[in-house]
């Protein structure tokens, strides 16, 4: 008999493989909205879908529906959001110009609660290095975020944003 995490995936499995669509929009993304919040168990199973069986037109939609999430009066950043947010972002996903700052409100206000978070340092990290041209224009709000931050990983992506400014 298999435990039920593995009978789960497969169903997940072959859901995806017959409807990706059907998987994103009617499993994945209820799981983001708000006021429900969003739990570990889910966080593996989105992760799993986004990993394993979600095509990259499908991998953007679920970061623009995320983003749209945050803009919820009731949406909480989670530790969880912060790790998918930074799974999403280092897909190096071809990511719309307006969804930056749509995303920047968010982690600018909530980095006093994750300034020595790992996970959000690498989420800054992953913006910085996959998408220079849009953290190029968006370069004074992502330095303002990373100098809140205290791990290594903050350091880097502030050096690189640093380093995009002055570029040519």
């Amino acid at each position: 008999r298999e435990p039920c995490a593995r009978l789960l995936h497969s169903a997940v499995a072959c859901v995806a493989r017959a409807a990706p669509e059907a998987l994103l929009h009617h499993l994945v993304l209820p799981l983001l909205r708000p006021p429900a919040p969003l739990l570990p168990p889910h966080l593996d199973l989105i992760h799993r879908a986004l990993r394993e069986h979600l095509p990259p037109h499908l991998q953007l939609l679920l970061l623009e529906e995320l983003c749209a999430s945050m803009a919820h009066v009731s949406f909480v950043l989670s530790p969880e959001h912060v790790h998918l947010l930074s799974t999403l972002l280092g897909l190096g996903l071809e990511v719309p110009p307006p969804l930056l700052p749509r995303l920047l409100g968010p982690l600018h206000a909530h980095v006093q609660q994750y300034s020595a978070d790992v996970k959000f340092s690498a989420l800054l990290f992953a913006l910085v290095t996959k998408y220079p041209a849009a953290a190029r224009e968006h370069a004074d709000e992502i330095e303002e975020i990373a100098q809140q931050c205290t791990s290594s990983t903050a350091r880097a992506a502030l050096r690189k944003v640093r380093a995009l400014r002055s570029a040519p």
